[in-house]
């Protein structure tokens, strides 16, 4: 059977939904990938204004992977970009932030560079620091799912509550005294 792709025109034609605009605007802001007024960026692409690191697109591609993290953690969800609560913003964009600091430490690698010559030499690797810095942010990150996961499980309502006629006096079995 046979895989269809979705050709690169239907993405570049591609209409944002208003939640995936704001979304990707705040995930691009703090990859610092932006071109705002008085904003420092870390990407010459932009300074040069040849373009952004990051196409909208695979900013959405890792909103949603952020997404998938969270629901695939139990208890399990099943959230979308659609209808996640706004209150997880900061928790998703934090995801999609490690999602897109390990992908470019994937593209630095096959960047890496080394030279030497008469004493000389130059090492240019920058996948360590990359994969560094998503790591120090992923602890904050399974902190805040845990925690999360932690306040969306159902708690037992105990049997004071139960609305049973009758109390029990002891829980060994057949021994049950009722009053």
């Amino acid at each position: 059977m046979a895989i269809v792709l979705e050709s690169v025109d239907s993405l570049t034609t591609r209409i944002f939904s208003d939640r995936e605009r704001d979304m990707i605007y705040k995930l691009r802001a703090l990859l610092k990938d932006c071109d705002y007024p008085n904003v420092r960026t870390l990407n010459t692409l932009v300074e040069n204004e040849r373009g952004e690191r990051w196409s909208d697109h695979l900013l959405l591609v890792y909103i949603n992977q952020s997404i998938a993290m969270m629901n695939s953690s139990p208890p399990y969800t099943e959230y979308t970009l659609e209808q996640i609560p706004t209150h997880f913003d900061g928790f998703v964009l934090l995801g999609a932030t490690i999602v897109s600091l390990c992908s470019e430490a994937i593209l630095q690698v096959g960047e890496a560079f080394s030279y030497s010559d008469n004493g000389i030499s130059l090492n240019i690797d920058l996948s360590g620091k990359y994969q560094a810095l998503a790591d120090s942010l992923r602890n904050a990150y399974n902190q805040q799912l845990k925690d999360i996961k932690t306040a969306m499980r159902a708690r037992p309502a105990g049997i004071r509550s139960s609305p049973a006629p009758v109390r029990i006096r002891s829980y060994a079995p057949r021994m049950w005294v009722y009053r």
